[in-house]
């Protein structure tokens, strides 16, 4: 069977011809789009060398997919005044917000959020804990 754009998916049956090289994709031939965490250093807002590389592939996977709306959603630790934290969620969703639209993505696409310390998935208990709640995730919001 032919496979013009080499993604494993003969033509057939790939609803999604011209994935490009190397992209993983699902039984479709459509490119999973995986959009990472960035974490966040103590009472800080700043993107840090390896979140900005990050951001830099999500946003290149969210150009390829104009389609894709995200949220972007701000997580603080529980240290300090919890109205403290909620502004520092915000200002870290905007950070990556911000980067994203910097890296070609439309701002029409994406909402930004903060949390606070609601910490859906993270614990505070710890030091890994407290990292772990630093954080902003790219949520898909729809198709």
């Amino acid at each position: 069977p032919v496979d013009s754009d080499g993604d494993g998916v003969p033509n057939d049956r790939d609803q999604c011809p011209g994935t490009p090289a190397g992209v993983k994709v699902d039984a479709r031939g459509c490119e999973i789009v995986k959009l990472r965490n960035v974490y966040f250093g103590f009472d800080s807002a700043v993107l840090l060398a390896t979140a900005k590389g990050m951001l830099n592939e999500s946003a290149a996977a969210l150009r390829r997919h104009p389609d894709l709306k995200v949220e972007i959603v701000g997580f603080a630790d529980s240290r300090g005044p919890e109205s403290y934290n909620m502004k520092l969620s915000e200002r870290r969703a905007e950070a990556v917000r911000n980067h994203l639209e910097q890296a070609g993505v439309d701002s029409t696409r994406m909402t930004a959020r903060g949390y606070g310390e609601s910490h859906e998935g993270a614990s505070d208990l710890s030091a890994n804990g407290l990292a772990q709640s630093r954080r902003v995730e790219l949520r898909v919001e729809s198709r």
